[in-house]
């Protein structure tokens, strides 16, 4: 009875060990690379309980097979089947796949290893890189001058980490924020009016985006650029007559059709004495011009 029980409970047991690998491929089912695995199972020693005989010629008697009863069962192996699977498309360019056999070498920078999945992309070095930032390792090429023939070097210690820093390029960006300033001229004569130049859409741009000033240490609030330029000049104006270290009737801000560009002039009280470094801080989508504006000109 005993014996009955224990054969019934291996299968039961080593049938277990085979739902764990089932379960396991499952779980896997969407992992890049995974290899499924298989269960092998094998049957134990049995116990003899009569042995095998010949046939005997003089009696007449034919042979006999051996009798024995089987003492359950267990798992042979478990083996990994690294049959190819299908590829599917990702519309991402670092991501590969091999058709056929073989492995993608990577390395922690200690010890290469070897691997089916093919899902890297570019770090910021330019290196190719697995999910795990692992190096994906390869062979330089050559091109022979003459025929045109490619060769590759894979004899042992020539794989490299891949790089294309050399190659790599960026997209082009607008720029969303600048910051210049300019100061006014110390040689100016006395009580002459001080004046500071600045252009928005100097190419005639459709007008958009705000800046804001910086005097004195002082910020002015944000100022929308308008398509009236006369109007623009005029909320410049009364920022800045906001701000404590200016105030009223001691700045005019007009603009200059001229030139395209807006004019700050230092009067009333500022005309007299020297006034601290002025900045002009754009928001997103405002345009400056970054060429030849007037710092320190003074107007008679």
């Amino acid at each position: 009875m005993m014996r009955s029980m224990y054969s019934g409970v291996s299968g039961l047991r080593n049938h277990q060990t085979r739902m764990d690998v089932i379960g396991n491929n499952i779980a896997n089912i969407n992992t890049a690379g995974y290899k499924k695995s298989r269960v092998v199972f094998q049957d134990t020693l049995y116990q003899t309980m009569r042995g095998a005989s010949r046939p005997d010629d003089s009696s007449g008697r034919g042979g006999t097979n051996p009798m024995g009863i089987g003492l359950g069962m267990s798992v042979s192996s478990i083996d990994q089947i690294h049959t190819g699977a299908p590829t599917t498309a990702t519309n991402k360019l670092t991501d590969m796949g091999i058709d056929g056999n073989g492995y993608f070498i990577i390395s922690d920078g200690k010890q290469e290893y070897y691997t089916r999945a093919g899902n890297f992309e570019f770090d910021t070095g330019g290196k190719l890189v697995n999910s795990n930032g692992y190096n994906v390792i390869g062979w330089i090429s050559t091109i022979d001058p003459v025929t045109g023939d490619w060769s590759m070097d894979t004899s042992p210690g020539r794989r490299i980490p891949i790089n294309i820093a050399s190659f790599k390029t960026c997209s082009p960006q607008a720029t969303r924020e600048m910051i210049f300033s300019g100061n006014l001229n110390a040689e100016t004569p006395f009580n002459e009016v001080q004046t500071l130049a600045f252009a928005t859409n100097p190419n005639g741009g459709a007008a958009g985006g705000e800046f804001r000033l910086e005097f004195g240490g002082q910020y002015t609030e944000w100022i929308k650029v308008g398509s009236n330029p006369a109007a623009t000049a005029a909320n410049i104006q009364k920022a800045l007559e906001n701000l404590g270290s200016i105030g009223k009737d001691n700045v005019a801000v007009s603009w200059n059709p001229t030139y395209n560009f807006y004019e700050i002039k230092f009067q009333g009280d500022l005309a007299s004495r020297g006034v601290p470094l002025i900045g002009v801080e754009a928001g997103p989508a405002a345009a400056f011009d970054g060429g030849n504006p007037v710092y320190g000109g003074t107007d008679t």
